[in-house]
């Protein structure tokens, strides 16, 4: 096998293991049952989702019940 072949194969185990990690690391944040009960979210798109620039910034403004103007 070629040098350039298996320098592919260390970064292709490289990124399995961080998709596992970020699967492990969602699936033990508190809103990811809620999530996943979407359909098409899994733990890639709900990770996402929980970032700070995304949902996750915005938790507990999103938790209070506030009249929106109309």
């Amino acid at each position: 096998m070629g040098t350039q072949a298996k320098a592919l194969l260390v970064r292709l185990n490289a990124v399995d293991e961080l998709a596992k990690t970020v699967e492990r690391t969602f699936r033990t944040h508190p809103d990811a049952p809620v999530m996943l009960s979407f359909p098409g979210i899994g733990p890639g798109v709900g990770a996402r989702l929980l970032k700070p620039s995304r949902v996750g910034a915005r938790r507990v403004q999103m938790l209070v019940r506030e009249p929106v103007a109309a």
